[in-house]
């Protein structure tokens, strides 16, 4: 395998450096507290189908930046029924984890394939050859993490064998959290009172 010459890495670092001064930037100045979930219910209802491809296109891309899928699924109870909400939830996490393997496939392989010893190879193989298997194990323990699904696009996880096991995953999460969403978000409120 060749070694791609240094000035190939700038792109990609320059790509990770965007990713987490637009992430540090959200949380420090405090921008994430200052959203209103009333007007944004009221915007995203009175849109109608631009409402949930705007919240999909949310979801795909600030979940890969560490925001919890949950504040989404919880949101899309607030905002619609539960057919749409768990329709717009599951496409939006479907779309976020498309986005993170993409990026890890992306900026991962190079840095993977310089970092990983020899004997981590054989292990590579193995997840390789069951990528259901080992999508789905890795999904049922920890759902979205933004990290996880980056690794499988580094660790070359075939991508539709990812996409089905994530798509069983996903639902298995989501279903229920939407159906529960309201006595969630009560029970939230209680606790943080909100």
């Amino acid at each position: 395998m060749s070694t791609p010459s240094p000035k190939s890495h700038w792109p990609k670092l320059i790509a990770v450096l965007v990713l987490v001064a637009i992430t540090v930037t959200i949380f420090a100045t405090g921008a994430y507290e200052r959203i209103d979930p009333v007007a944004i219910q009221g915007t995203l209802q009175d849109a109608g189908l631009w409402g949930g491809l705007l919240f999909i296109l949310a979801f795909a891309v600030l979940q890969p930046l560490h925001i919890s899928a949950h504040v989404f699924i919880i949101a899309a109870t607030l905002v619609w029924g539960p057919g749409e909400a768990i329709l717009y939830a599951w496409t939006g996490s479907m779309a976020a984890a498309a986005v993170c393997y993409a990026f890890g496939n992306w900026v991962g392989e190079d840095w993977m394939a310089e970092r990983l010893p020899d004997r981590f190879a054989l292990r590579m193989n193995k997840i390789q050859a069951h990528s259901f298997k080992a999508t789905l194990g890795v999904k049922l323990l920890f759902f979205t993490t933004p990290t996880l699904q980056m690794a499988f696009g580094a660790f070359k996880v075939d991508f539709r064998k990812c996409m089905a096991a994530t798509a069983i995953a996903h639902a298995i999460y989501i279903i229920p959290e939407v159906l529960l969403g309201d006595q969630i978000a009560a029970w939230a409120s209680s606790v943080w009172g909100g």
